[in-house]
């Protein structure tokens, strides 16, 4: 609470350190590691600095245009470093993987199409896209109920598609 972020649980930092480690393994010094830095940014700035700079001017107005989370702005590393963005890949997984369903709902939502994903032409596309747009029906679903009980929406996050291509990415080195 005294950081502001109510996702910030024991589980929500704990996905998000486990991120870093991961981004250790996969992307830095790999194969990826090129895509990473052309979708995600220089990770090579001096971690430090940026996030001095970070907590004296906090994040971009318009954050939500490119990043997960404010956080997400202040290093690449941050973003992806299988951080924020890892974070929320496991939380959107999670929730699919428990098999709800809210196709049988009406909400006003224009689904995401291959344009926005990392690669628009890899074969898994249409999959990845019938996952996170499943995701969309579903936190609406979730954010009605939350409602219809007087209590803030479960899930406040707006997903745009420069997010939804940094989550294909996360997705695909995750496939490979």
């Amino acid at each position: 609470m005294q950081m502001h972020d109510p996702y910030r649980t024991l589980l929500g930092h704990f996905r998000h350190e486990v991120g870093h480690c991961y981004w250790d393994r996969l992307i830095a010094n790999g194969a990826w590691l090129e895509g990473f830095r052309g979708l995600f940014g220089n990770e090579r700035f001096r971690y430090a600095e940026v996030l001095e700079q970070h907590y004296q001017q906090d994040a971009p107005l318009d954050w939500q245009q490119s990043h997960v989370s404010a956080y997400a702005t202040m290093h690449p590393w941050e973003d992806w470093a299988w951080a924020e963005t890892w974070a929320h890949y496991l939380h959107v997984m999670d929730a699919v993987g428990f098999g709800m369903n809210a196709r049988e709902m009406d909400f006003d939502y224009q689904p995401f199409a291959s344009s926005v994903l990392y690669d628009p032409q890899h074969p898994g596309g249409p999959v990845f896209l019938l996952f996170v747009n499943a995701w969309i029906e579903q936190a609406g679903m979730l954010n009605e109920l939350s409602r219809s009980m007087g209590q803030p929406d479960f899930y406040s996050f707006v997903l745009l598609p420069a997010v939804i291509g940094k989550l294909h990415f996360i997705h695909l080195v995750i496939r490979q």
